[in-house]
């Protein structure tokens, strides 16, 4: 080989020596800022994904807490509603047959307007048709009472005839009124024992305990 090819030769060598250190080079350092840009990705990837899930997370526990609360206090409100109306028909059913009939419990069941969400319609139905035959006889009651008023009140030279009339009116009214007072609590006592209208399923030996008492 002569001179000049072997020089030709080296400077060849130190050409793709330069060259092959250039690429190295160049692609170390494309592997770094790739590197680089991928940890920072990822941290930027995986703190997004962690606080999207802790926002999931926390989103989805207050709701659960919220709805849990919300069945706790239905429930409660429920044995509430229940052991109180109980109490009312208990009481009416002592004091139906001569006194005003109060029935504040199941009035202001009815007007909030919570009734159907606190016990089933089954249980509505039932309770409906009892305190509509309480007062139908509370609205007796009062007829009684005002056709007594009108007789005691009659002025002592009314007519016997028309005294009489009144007073067998007021007799037959009162008698009407007693049986129908007996029928009524032989209803409330009917639905007092009913166990299916104040229990549920699911309701506790505490709860029964405190509803029927």
């Amino acid at each position: 080989m002569d001179q000049v090819t072997k020089n030709s030769y080296v400077v060849l060598r130190m050409n793709l020596s330069r060259e092959l250190k250039y690429v190295l080079a160049v692609s170390a350092l494309s592997l770094f800022v790739i590197s680089v840009f991928g940890f920072v990705f990822m941290s930027y990837y995986f703190d997004f994904v962690t606080e999207f899930l802790a926002v999931v997370l926390g989103i989805a526990l207050v709701f659960y807490i919220d709805r849990y609360s919300e069945s706790e206090k239905n429930k409660q409100d429920r044995r509430d509603l229940l052991r109180n109306l109980r109490v009312e028909l208990v009481t009416i059913k002592g004091t139906a047959k001569d006194k005003r009939i109060y029935t504040d419990i199941w009035d202001s069941a009815i007007s909030s307007g919570k009734l159907s969400s606190l016990i089933s319609s089954q249980q509505v139905i039932k309770l409906t048709r009892i305190y509509r035959s309480i007062r139908e006889l509370d609205n007796e009651r009062r007829l009684v009472e005002q056709i007594e008023e009108d007789y005691y009140s009659l002025p002592g030279a009314t007519l016997d005839a028309a005294k009489s009339k009144l007073f067998q009116r007021l007799q037959n009214k009162k008698t009407t009124h007693e049986n129908n007072t007996h029928e009524l609590n032989e209803m409330i006592e009917e639905i007092l024992q009913d166990e299916e209208l104040w229990l549920s399923t699911k309701t506790t030996a505490e709860n029964r305990s405190e509803i029927l008492s």
